[in-house]
């Protein structure tokens, strides 16, 4: 198991905000967080990676106990980031948005995993020195997913990444997720496009309030009608909603 949370309790100051919350990913499998704004995805992925109070529970990354190891130690330990904001530099050129998330590592290694990124995400390769600002939407997230792969990490997680996106960036993104899930990458996404997190993925985890009310494969929250009606509908998600 590449990434695992035992009875993890997350927040800020005195507030918890995610309450006893359990999962685990394996290598090669895309899993999703669901729920409602405010059930706490975000902190939790925030917690798993030092970037919010862990109250409780432990955290586990192929094995090993990280409980509140702080965030460069992880990324060097091989867990890949992308926030849903503040996840590129603007001002800095798509080659060195890429050079900079990688100088802790060997130079010849950053100049090797730039081409072949480029070559894995053929929309940045005539943008390389472009100003990563003048990106569109779907570009720029294409870029900060890349800048979290440049060390080769075994877990991704991921805050949001189709945000904002139109629909047909937003299948891209999934696709690109599934394509490097395929090299026995973990991810975990918290994710609001539900329906195509739900065909993008293999299992899935729905909080609400802070609580992980259900865990199931994807396709039974697609196919189940019963766990539709159930939690689908208890986080506000219509039926009728394309899923």
């Amino acid at each position: 198991m590449l990434l695992k949370t035992v009875d993890l309790s997350v927040g800020y100051g005195d507030l918890r905000i995610v309450q006893n919350v359990s999962l685990e990913v394996k290598s090669g499998e895309v899993v999703s967080l669901l729920g409602p704004n405010g059930s706490g995805k975000s902190t939790l992925i925030k917690g798993i990676l030092g970037l919010a109070k862990v109250f409780e529970g432990k955290v586990f990354i192929n094995g090993e106990d990280v409980t509140g190891v702080p965030t460069y130690k992880l990324i060097r330990m091989g867990v890949g980031y992308t926030p849903q904001r503040l996840n590129i530099f603007p001002n800095l050129t798509v080659k060195e948005n890429l050079e900079v998330s990688g100088s802790w590592l060997d130079r010849s290694k950053v100049k090797r995993r730039i081409s072949e990124l480029v070559e894995m995400f053929p929309e940045l390769k005539p943008r390389l020195e472009y100003k990563a600002g003048l990106l569109s939407g779907g570009e720029r997230q294409i870029l900060a997913l890349a800048r979290a792969l440049i060390a080769e990490p075994k877990v991704l997680l991921l805050d949001e990444p189709t945000a904002s996106l139109s629909p047909m960036a937003a299948d891209k993104i999934f696709k690109y997720m599934r394509e490097v899930a395929s090299n026995g990458v973990a991810i975990m996404l918290a994710e609001q496009n539900v329906a195509k997190a739900l065909r993008s993925s293999d299992r899935s985890y729905i909080l609400v309030s802070g609580r992980c009310v259900s865990e199931a494969s994807s396709t039974s929250y697609l196919t189940d009608e019963q766990l539709r009606k159930i939690y689908l509908e208890f986080i506000s998600i219509k039926p009728d909603s394309s899923l």
